[in-house]
């Protein structure tokens, strides 16, 4: 019997992802993706499915893992997203496979397992930069505060509105709050006077105004004109275009008086405007060959918020010196001859999007620039933030920073490492102390095949973009374990959220690979989502998730392991995976809780906690039926998980003991009540509910 089958080192792995997930494997910072969980967790897995011992153990040595016949084992991951299965697979020395619908995840994840030389990668950089970075930086130029022309990090737009009532423009002030000083003062903004103002004390301009309340909410504004009140989204919606939009002010870093604020002077809007009028004139040309032109379906998307509707089409996520600004390098990008450096700087460039575009935010805490997904949707603020696109000294999410993030990337592959914890502690005695272990031999670079049969012939890696309900160029009982992450019942819209990168990438690889980018979107009718606009309701994520578990079953061995992690609150979604186990003749043999990806940032949400499922097929019919002794046998279990983890708060207790109640039932029941009748589902889901509700409720606290 593998580990994993009768424990997990769960609090070990733990302490380490929650250092991973604030700070993650260079590796995956290649590129955004959505709920990525962390390596460590996908490493500890995958050791714990082939070895007898405590996969802590060896967790920290270089080890090529074998199946029962001892050759390396095949393992699969259907829904591999941003790769994190496949990589860590490829680590142990596993023969990967990995699948999925969308083509940015498949891209991801080819571009984290090819290698690049890094030595390539720099003097092409130096290439790019020396062709367009002072042309691109000269559109950022501004006079700081001591004349001195400099390099501006951040402009401050403000988007308006026409008030309802009497005409008049409204600036779309939530806070005339710029940023927190580390002397303590805070710096603001008054619009009545055009002035940066700082304070350490009540925040009052010198015109008189107080500047410690705006005059906009989340939902509506007051007019500082007629004082009326209206409705923000109304407003927002009540003409075709956007909302027009004005610098307010802009962040620099001068060599010779630091960093600091300033309104924008003549010269800054009429630099705006120079490059606005530049983007006007290569239009035409930059749209056929660099720019996507596509529409967004905001209608049929679940991500967005309705003031997302004045936007039709995804290059007006940017405005016009960005979009110059991102042309000039792509076109540079676009006469790269080595195909796999060439995608490594697509790549780049796709990540580096999500802080280039008029939907970022500022922290005003910690000065710096929130990209666009900080959350898992769209969300155009009403004071946007417009970087520097190549990027100075300073700043967060410039083009220049993100080849660089990239750059570690490369490196990462060439010598990756873990995380570890030694037993000492600080010179205070606080906290443990936390370092790098690198892994030697344990070096990331694959060989891809286009066909199982390669595969086995000992060759590595095989990633597919296609749906996992149809697994027939996979043969009978050929996988060793599948080890997966899959979609979360209606809680991520993978492919409404990937197109913003897609619709780029898609423009420029459309010709290199038309089986992967040929659509002018990532959407696809088999993406296996609940999307009620997109008419995907319960039981059609239900059936395509039980066609694919069911090829699962057909693939892998009689004595492997489905293994999944899986988190959702409600428990409408964990009726829907029990039906699913059930329907492809799965029993959920062990469960296990895990720390998931960190919530952090400004505008961080969500639950801290995955559940681990390891699954196993189904030989025979089990006989118990649901009956007051498995009701206690039921209520003993998830009461024994959750004395294991007092730490959870309540949602997450709710999601663990759901894990546990569909553990025992599916390993016990036969569906007969103790009349001989049928029992059905809901009637089952609805009695382990209340189970779980009453276990949760009545936990010690």
């Amino acid at each position: 019997m593998v580990f994993i089958e009768r424990d997990f080192p769960s609090q070990a792995i733990d302490e380490i992802a929650w250092s991973e997930s604030n700070s993650r494997k260079p590796i995956y910072h290649m590129h955004k993706w959505f709920a990525r969980r962390v390596g460590c967790t996908f490493r500890a897995i995958i050791l714990a499915s082939f070895l007898e011992e405590d996969p802590m153990t060896r967790f920290y040595d270089h080890v090529q893992l074998t199946n029962a016949e001892g050759n390396p084992p095949i393992v699969l991951d259907p829904f591999m997203g941003g790769g994190t299965t496949i990589v860590e697979g490829h680590r142990l020395g596993c023969r990967m496979i990995g699948i999925d619908v969308n083509p940015m995840a498949w891209f991801i994840t080819k571009k984290e397992l090819e290698s690049v030389d890094v030595d390539s990668a720099n003097e092409e950089f130096k290439r790019i930069e020396n062709a367009v970075s002072q042309e691109i930086l000269s559109l950022y130029k501004t006079k700081c505060n001591c004349d001195s022309e400099t390099d501006s990090m951040y402009f401050f737009w403000v988007r308006k509105i026409q008030c309802r009532s009497c005409g008049e423009e409204v600036f779309l002030f939530k806070s005339f709050l710029l940023g927190k000083l580390s002397t303590g003062e805070r710096v603001y903004y008054c619009p009545w006077c055009n002035k940066i103002v700082s304070s350490k004390e009540a925040p009052i301009c010198d015109c008189g105004r107080d500047l410690s309340e705006a005059y906009t909410t989340n939902k509506g504004y007051v007019c500082p004109s007629c004082g009326f009140l209206g409705d923000l989204t109304t407003a927002w919606l009540s003409r075709r275009n956007p909302p027009d939009e004005s610098i307010f002010a802009i962040e620099f870093d001068c060599e010779v008086c630091g960093r600091g604020y300033k309104t924008p002077d003549e010269n800054d809007v009429s630099r705006f405007e120079a490059a606005k009028r530049q983007f006007l004139d290569r239009r035409r040309q930059l749209f056929e060959t660099v720019i996507p032109d596509v529409e967004i379906p905001w209608h049929d998307m679940a991500t967005m918020r309705p003031r997302c509707r004045a936007y039709e089409k995804y290059h007006q996520l940017f405005n016009e010196r960005q979009l110059l600004s991102l042309s000039m390098i792509m076109e540079e990008i676009l006469k790269i001859d080595n195909l796999a450096l060439r995608e490594f700087f697509l790549l780049t460039f796709s990540d580096s999007l999500n802080a280039n575009n008029m939907f970022c935010i500022y922290n005003s805490t910690a000065r710096k620039l929130e990209p666009l997904f900080g959350g898992h949707y769209f969300s155009p603020p009403t004071t946007p933030v417009e970087n520097n696109v190549w990027g100075g000294r300073l700043g967060r999410g410039t083009f220049r920073r993100y080849f660089l993030k990239g750059v570690r990337a490369l490196k990462y592959q060439n010598s990756p490492h873990e995380v570890r914890f030694n037993s000492d502690t600080s010179p205070n005695g606080s906290a443990r102390v936390r370092e790098r272990v690198v892994i030697q031999g344990d070096r990331i670079g694959a060989e891809f095949v286009s066909r199982f049969e390669e595969l086995e012939s000992g060759k590595d890696i095989f990633l597919r973009c296609s749906s996992s309900e149809e697994l027939d160029f996979l043969p009978d009982k050929c996988i060793d374990a599948v080890v997966t992450d899959p979609p979360y019942y209606d809680n991520i819209m993978y492919s409404e959220l990937s197109d913003f990168f897609y619709v780029w990438i898609q423009k420029a690889m459309a010709s290199n690979l038309p089986d992967v980018f040929g659509e002018p979107t990532s959407s696809n009718q088999r993406e296996i989502l609940v999307h009620s606009k997109a008419g995907k309701d319960d039981d059609f994520f239900v059936g395509s998730m039980t066609r694919a578990y069911q090829e699962l079953h057909r693939v892998l061995k009689d004595d492997g392991l489905l293994t999944f992690v899986y988190q959702h609150k409600r428990p409408k979604a964990w009726t829907a995976l029990l039906r699913i186990l059930l329907a492809s003749g799965f029993y959920v043999e062990a469960v296990y809780p895990t720390h998931g990806e960190t919530p952090s940032g400004v505008r961080a949400h969500g639950l801290h906690y995955n559940t681990i499922l390891v699954c196993k097929k189904r030989r025979s019919k089990p006989h118990t039926v649901f009956d007051d002794k498995l009701r206690d046998r039921i209520c003993s279990e998830i009461a024994e998980i959750l004395d294991e983890h007092p730490e959870v708060r309540e949602r997450e207790a709710t999601m663990l003991a759901m894990g546990k109640a569909i553990q025992v039932y599916t390993k016990s029941i036969d569906f007969k009540d103790l009349n001989g009748k049928n029992e059905t589902l809901e009637r089952a889901m609805g009695m382990l509910e209340s189970f779980v509700h009453d276990c949760v409720k009545t936990r010690p606290k």
